[in-house]
């Protein structure tokens, strides 16, 4: 798992510990429901012309807004270019990924 899209409690920090180096905030453009993308320096690629942070902070902007106003996913995991982030709230899903 090289990259995750976390939902922030109420406070707007993430409500576990991550072990990616990098992230970033991302806000429900409708609400300011804050989330934090983690990822890895092996995600920082380009998949043809496009670059991979670049589609993940796109699609991650995309996702959270189709949530509002019930933001009811709590953890997203990036599965590349071609999935996109994917719903993993539970282990298990976490584990089929």
């Amino acid at each position: 798992m090289a990259a995750m899209l976390e939902r922030n409690k109420r406070n707007g920090k993430l409500g576990v510990t991550i072990d990616l180096p990098n992230k970033e905030p991302i806000l429900c453009v409708c609400c300011g429901c804050s989330y934090t993308l983690c990822y890895s320096d092996t995600e920082n690629y380009f998949s043809g012309v496009e670059s991979n942070l670049e589609t993940m902070r796109l699609l991650a902007a995309s996702a959270v807004s189709k949530e509002h106003p019930d933001h009811f996913t709590r953890t997203r995991i990036w599965k590349g270019c071609d999935h996109g982030w994917l719903a993993a709230d539970s282990q298990a899903a976490r584990t089929t990924l």
